[in-house]
This record gives C-alpha cells, structure tokens and sequence, in this order.
C-alpha cells in the first residue's frame, strides 16, 4: 500500500500543508477501506475494478470526520476486516485516528479544505 496521509489546503493561498501522515503505518487497511467507501458514496460513477485498489483522494468535511469519528470508536465493523488479518488487534490504530481527527477539525476551523490521499501530494 502506498503512503496514506492527510493534508490541508488554505483555501484563500492554495497551499498544501501535510496535517497527518500514516507513513509508518501502512497496513492500516480499515482506514483506507473507509476512506474508500466515502469517496465511492461522493462519486457514484467512478468505475475500478473490483480486484484493485484504487489510487484516491476526498475532500473530508465536518459531517465525514464525524463519521469517521463514529466509526473508530462505536462501530464494530470498522476493527473487523472481511479478510480478518491475524495481527490485527481491535483499537491498534484508535490514537493515530483520534489525533488525525484533531488536527483535520483543527485544520477545518482554522478556514482549510481537508483532503485524504491513498497516494500522498506534492507540496
């Protein structure tokens, strides 16, 4: 899996700032999966193949951070991968998310568009 991180963009200068990075963890396939099924839910007619992941980014607004926010701590089925990876243990990842959501509605209040990459950016 290719680097998973999250950036910023200040709206009014177009820059991009790196406000989360999972570099170090890149069997964090529950997050991605997530991400995933958000940006199928925002773009209903992109077509890939079901055999392949694709290469994304999505804006993340309030609504979907919160959601997110649900799914790490509420929702059962975010720590239950379909393909069951052995080392997966439930919550690994919970205070990576919890301080990426940190700084997404950081980021968000302080007037930026927050986006998700699969793929990284150039900054």
């Amino acid at each position: 899996m290719k680097n998973q991180l999250a950036y910023a963009v200040l709206i009014k200068f177009g820059r991009k700032k790196i406000i989360y990075d999972w570099e170090d963890e890149r069997e964090h396939y529950q997050l991605n999966n997530w991400m995933l099924k958000l940006y199928l839910s925002k773009n209903p007619n992109f077509e890939h193949s079901p055999f392949t992941i694709p290469s994304f980014e999505v804006e993340l607004i309030l609504e979907d951070l919160e959601a997110f926010e649900y799914a790490i701590y509420e929702d059962m089925s975010y720590d239950a991968p379909e393909d069951c990876f052995d080392d997966y243990e439930r919550g690994k990842f919970m205070d990576e998310d919890s301080e990426f959501l940190d700084h997404a509605k950081q980021a968000i209040s302080e007037g930026c568009a927050v986006f998700y990459s699969s793929v990284g950016c150039d900054g």
